[in-house]
C-alpha cells in the first residue's frame, strides 16, 4: 500500500473522493440526507485528494482567504465572522484557511494515514501561503487532531468557548473550532499564548 496525497482537479478523482465523503458522513454523522456532490465551496477551494495507486481513498477541502483576495470560509455567516473573533487577522494583513469534508475510508484510517493526512493538510495549506488552518469538529475529533498536529511538531488549539452557529443540516452535531498553526512563525504573529488566545477570541 502506497498512499499519496495531492492538491487535485483531476475530475475522476474528484468525483470518487464526492462519493467517498456522502456515504461518509451518512453512514457515520448520521446525516441521511447529505449530499457529498460538489458544491460553490469546491468550485472556489483547493482539494486535497488521499489515493492509493489511480483509487482516492478520501480527502479533504482547503477553503482560503488572502488579504488580496478576502473571501468568506464555509463556517463564517453575517453573524459569525473569524476576523471580528480574530482581529489579528485583519490587522496583520494574515492569510488563513479552512479544512472542512475531511473523509477517508474506513479500512485505511490508521493512525500512519491519519498523521499523513494531517501532514498534507499542513504542507498544502503553506504551498498555498497560508498561515493558520480553522476546523470544525466534535471534541473527540478535535482532540485527536491536536494530538497528531503535535507528534508532527505543529501547534493546534482547541477554542471550546467559541459558540459556532450551526448549518440547519448539522443542527444535531458538536460544533468546536480550532485552529492549527501552518508556519512556524504564525504562533507569534498571531498570539504568545494560550491566555492571549482566549482574550482575543472571547
Amino acid at each position: 500500500m502506497s498512499i499519496r496525497f495531492e492538491l487535485s482537479k483531476e475530475p475522476h478523482l474528484l468525483a470518487q473522493y464526492y462519493d467517498i465523503r456522502e456515504a461518509c458522513f451518512r453512514k457515520e454523522l448520521g446525516l441521511d440526507s447529505f449530499d457529498g456532490s460538489e458544491d460553490e465551496d469546491d468550485r472556489k477551494g483547493h482539494v486535497l485528494i488521499a489515493r492509493d495507486g489511480d483509487c482516492c481513498i478520501g480527502g479533504a477541502r482547503i477553503s482560503g482567504s488572502t488579504p488580496g483576495d478576502p473571501a468568506r470560509l464555509p463556517v463564517e455567516s453575517d453573524d459569525f465572522i473569524l476576523e471580528e473573533l480574530f482581529p489579528e487577522l485583519q490587522r496583520q494583513r494574515l492569510s488563513y484557511c479552512q479544512w472542512t469534508r475531511l473523509a477517508i475510508l474506513p479500512r485505511y484510517r490508521t493512525t500512519e494515514v491519519l498523521r499523513a493526512q494531517c501532514l498534507a493538510l499542513i504542507k498544502g495549506s503553506a504551498e498555498l501561503n497560508y498561515g493558520y488552518a480553522f476546523n470544525v469538529t466534535g471534541t473527540v475529533r478535535a482532540r485527536l487532531y491536536r494530538r497528531l498536529h503535535k507528534n508532527l511538531g505543529y501547534d493546534y488549539e482547541i477554542c471550546d468557548h467559541i459558540h459556532i452557529p450551526a448549518d440547519e443540516e448539522f443542527t444535531n452535531l458538536e460544533h468546536l473550532l480550532s485552529v492549527a498553526f501552518i508556519k512556524p512563525e504564525a504562533m507569534n504573529l498571531m498570539w504568545t499564548n494560550r491566555s492571549d488566545l482566549r482574550r482575543h477570541a472571547a
